[in-house]
C-alpha cells in the first residue's frame, strides 16, 4: 500500500480477538490472514471436539482458518479452496450425525463442506454471518426451533391403560432441555387449528424430563380440580399443578362435570421450552390391532379376519355411521370396503353389517362394532385372490364417519397362515 508520498506501508490482514472482560488482545492475537476479508466475519464454535472454541475465518487467500484461544489450529486446519472467500463460515449438522460441519461458498461458486469432531450441541457458538437464522447479530440468542415429536403414537395397554410413547426432543434444535410436554385430546381428529379447543390432560407420572432422543412411556390422567377451602396457609395452593405449569403459569382448570378420557380418540402433543415457547404438535389416534388372521385353502385363497379395538363408548362414535376399511402393505391397497351407515342393523349389544355372500360390500362377509366400555370393530372376508398378502407390516385404515384412525402391526407366517399377535 502506497501513502500520499508514494512510500510502500507494510501492513498485515489481520483477525483479532480480544477479552470481553479486560478489553485487551487474547496474547496470541491478532493472527496473519493471507488476503483480504471482504465481507466475511468468524463463526466460533469448537469444531476439533477438545472443549475451546475455534475462530473460524476465511479471506481471499484461499484458506479457511480455525484459531483457539491459543493461537492454534486443529490437524487438518486450514482448509483451502483455491479461490477466494467472500462470506463468512456457517456451522451446522448437514447429516444429522451429532457433529458440526462447516460449510464456505467462493467468489466463483464453489460451495465447500468439511466434518468435523465438534459436536453440535454447544453453548456459547456463533454460528453464523451475524450470528443466527434471524441475522440478529446477538450474541446469546436462542432462534434456532424446538425439536419436532415424529414418533408420537398413542395405545392401549394390556390393562386398557392409555400409553402415550415417543422420543424426547430437546429446545435450541434438538440441543437445548425443554421444560415439559402439553397433551391435549378429542374426541375429534386434532390439527394446529383446532388444537387450543381441545381438552388438556396431565401425564402420568408428571416429573423431569427425559434427555432428547431418549424414550418417553407415559400414561395419561384427567387434570385435577383445585380444592376450594379456607385455610390461609398458601403453601398447599400449587399442589395440583404440573412442573410446567409451576414454570409457565398455571393453565385454565377443567370443569367439574370435564371426563375427556371417557371421550378421547385422538391424542395430540407439544413440547414446551425454558422460556415457555411451544414446539410443533404432533398427534396420533387410539386405534389398535387386536387380532389379525389370515387362513389360505388349496386354491391360495384368504379368508381374512381384523379385529381393532377403540377404548371409547359406541355411542362416542356415533353410530351407524359410513365406514371406510382399508388394507394396506408396502404401500399397497390390498382391500378396500365401504359400507353405507343405511347397510348396518343396530341393537343394544352391537351395530352389525352381515351379508354372507360378500355381494352387497364385494368381498366383505360382515363389519362388526360391539362392547360396552370399549369398542372393538370386527371385520370378517369371503374368500378372495390376495397374492400380495405377505408377512411383514401390515396397516388396517378405518374412516368411521369423518374419524379417520390407522394402526400397522407385524403378521407372522405360521404354515399356512399369517396371523397377529403369534
Amino acid at each position: 500500500m502506497l501513502n500520499g508520498s508514494g512510500t510502500r506501508v507494510d501492513f498485515d490482514h489481520l483477525l483479532s480477538a480480544w477479552s470481553a472482560a479486560a478489553g485487551t488482545y487474547l496474547d496470541a492475537f491478532p493472527r496473519v490472514m493471507e488476503d483480504w476479508q471482504f465481507f466475511a466475519g468468524a463463526a466460533v464454535a469448537d469444531v476439533s471436539g477438545d472443549g475451546m472454541r475455534e475462530a473460524v475465518a476465511t479471506s481471499g487467500g484461499y484458506f479457511v482458518h480455525a484459531f483457539d484461544a491459543t493461537g492454534q489450529e486443529p490437524p487438518g486446519w486450514p482448509k483451502l479452496t483455491g479461490a477466494w472467500g467472500t462470506a463468512t463460515p456457517s456451522l451446522g449438522d448437514l447429516d444429522g450425525d451429532g457433529l458440526l460441519e462447516v460449510v464456505q461458498p467462493t467468489r466463483l461458486g464453489g460451495l465447500f463442506v468439511w466434518h468435523t469432531a465438534g459436536e453440535t450441541c454447544q453453548t456459547g457458538t456463533w454460528r453464523k454471518f451475524k450470528h443466527d437464522e434471524w441475522n440478529s447479530g446477538v450474541f446469546g440468542l436462542e432462534t434456532q426451533a424446538i425439536g419436532a415429536i415424529d414418533d408420537f403414537t398413542a395405545r392401549l395397554s394390556d390393562r386398557n391403560n392409555r400409553v402415550l410413547e415417543w422420543t424426547a426432543v430437546g429446545g435450541s434444535g434438538g440441543c437445548g432441555q425443554i421444560a415439559g410436554y402439553e397433551v391435549r385430546v378429542s374426541d375429534r381428529p386434532i390439527t394446529s387449528e383446532n388444537y387450543p379447543a381441545a381438552t388438556l390432560v396431565d401425564l402420568d407420572p408428571d416429573g423431569e424430563v427425559r434427555p432428547p432422543g431418549v424414550s418417553e412411556i407415559r400414561g395419561v390422567m384427567a387434570r385435577q380440580v383445585p380444592e376450594d377451602d379456607d385455610d390461609d396457609d398458601d403453601d398447599d395452593d400449587d399442589e395440583h399443578l404440573t412442573e410446567l405449569e409451576r414454570l409457565c403459569g398455571a393453565f385454565p382448570p377443567p370443569a367439574d362435570d370435564e371426563k375427556p378420557l371417557e371421550t378421547a380418540l385422538y391424542y395430540a402433543i407439544r413440547p414446551v421450552d425454558q422460556h415457555c415457547t411451544p414446539g410443533p404438535i404432533a398427534s396420533d389416534d387410539v386405534l389398535t390391532i387386536r387380532k389379525v388372521r389370515a387362513k389360505r385353502d388349496k386354491q391360495g385363497r384368504v379368508d381374512l379376519l381384523v379385529e381393532v379395538r377403540l377404548p371409547v363408548k359406541r355411542d362416542v362414535l356415533d353410530l351407524p355411521a359410513d365406514t371406510l376399511l382399508r388394507i394396506v402393505q408396502n404401500d399397497e391397497t390390498l382391500l378396500e370396503f365401504s359400507v353405507p351407515a343405511s347397510a348396518f342393523t343396530s341393537s343394544t349389544e352391537k351395530v352389525r353389517f352381515q351379508d354372507k355372500s360378500g355381494t352387497t360390500v364385494p368381498g366383505l362377509r360382515r363389519l362388526l362394532y360391539k362392547g360396552n366400555r370399549r369398542t372393538t370393530v370386527v371385520a370378517r372376508t369371503v374368500k378372495l385372490d390376495l397374492p400380495g398378502l405377505v408377512a411383514g407390516p401390515l396397516a388396517v385404515e378405518y374412516q368411521i364417519g369423518d374419524r379417520p384412525f390407522d394402526d400397522t402391526v407385524d403378521l407372522v407366517e405360521k404354515g399356512k397362515r399369517l396371523k397377529y399377535p403369534e
